[in-house]
Formats: C-alpha cells, sequence, structure tokens
C-alpha cells in the first residue's frame, strides 16, 4: 500500500483456468503489467507474452480511476486477467502491481 509497483508471481497449475482473479480485498489497485510464461517444451519457445489489461469482474463492481487505478465498490469486487491458451498450458503469470492506501472519501472535499 505503498504506491509503488510491485512485481508478483503466481505459479499456474498444469491444467489453469483461462482467466486469473484477482482480489484487491477493498484497496483500490493498478496492474501496470501482465505477463503469462508458458511451459517449458524441449524445443519450444519459451518468451513471455504480454497480457492486455485487468478488467473488473462484474459490472459496476469498480471504478477506473488516475494512473490506472481501479477503486473496488466494495471488499467482494475482484479483477479478472484473461489467460491466453499455450500447447503446454501455462507455468506462471508475472504481474507488477501497485496498491493504494484507502482513503475517506471526505478527504477529498474541501
Amino acid at each position: 500500500m505503498d504506491g509503488r509497483s510491485h512485481d508478483v508471481v503466481v505459479r499456474l497449475p498444469r491444467r489453469a483456468a483461462d482467466t486469473l482473479v484477482v482480489r484487491p480485498l477493498g484497496l483500490a489497485l493498478a496492474v501496470e503489467r501482465a505477463n503469462a510464461v508458458p511451459a517449458r517444451v524441449v524445443g519450444g519457445r519459451t518468451g513471455a507474452v504480454n497480457l492486455p489489461g485487468a478488467r473488473p469482474g462484474r459490472r459496476g463492481a469498480m471504478t477506473q480511476g488516475a494512473h490506472g487505478a481501479w477503486f473496488p465498490a466494495d471488499t467482494t469486487a475482484r479483477l479478472r486477467v484473461a489467460l491466453p491458451r499455450a500447447p503446454a498450458g501455462l507455468a506462471e503469470v508475472r504481474l507488477s502491481l501497485r496498491a493504494f492506501k484507502p482513503v475517506d472519501a471526505r478527504c477529498g472535499r474541501s
């Protein structure tokens, strides 16, 4: 919650779902970068694949604000990152996240 970027690696099971769900637990969260790393295969490519940006899990659950941050409506809100298909599956997803300290809405009023 320091407003700085932090790298997070999520190791995936062999048969991963097609979506990674991030639960911000009420914090404003910015996903600055998301990369999927395919599982290693003999003779195959191992380069990371850039993923599109995160999206709210359900309509109205989060609103997008400045600096790419998503603001949750409540603690049940989630962000979803679509994962690509890979012949041998994905080994991991690497995220660069920035969490912002919650601030009472009254602080912005003058």
